[in-house]
């Protein structure tokens, strides 16, 4: 039975390492890098748990099952979308593509003033 409680840590704990290094991961992304952050935090505390059985000792698997639980619950709160919400411009559809021939005339003009 012990050996099955170190084996079972031990899987809990790989795991729980790989989801910080997703969180690490995702954090490098401007896009995703608050969750990313919460996300990697969240799995740190879950390491602790894992740990906890894998030294079988009860107190730091409470300890870190609960630190797990409250950073699940502030990773949900924040929002683990991900993600910045922008603010849609209200530009033209083709409102580019007239700068640009607005700026080929202009630098047309220019060029042929300074070659005369």
């Amino acid at each position: 039975m012990s050996f099955l409680l170190g084996l079972v840590g031990a899987l809990l704990l790989l795991a729980t390492l790989a989801g910080v290094g997703l969180g690490i991961f995702m954090s490098i992304h401007p896009n995703t890098r608050r969750s990313g952050a919460y996300f990697a935090l969240w799995w740190v505390s879950g390491a602790a748990a894992a740990a906890g059985i894998l030294m079988r000792d009860p107190v730091t698997f409470v300890v870190g099952l609960l630190c797990f639980a409250a950073a699940g619950a502030a990773f949900a709160i924040a929002g683990g979308s991900g993600g910045r919400r922008t603010k849609r411009s209200n530009r033209r559809v083709g409102s580019s593509e007239g700068t640009t021939r607005e700026n080929r005339v202009r630098r047309e003009g220019q060029r042929r003033r300074a070659a005369s």
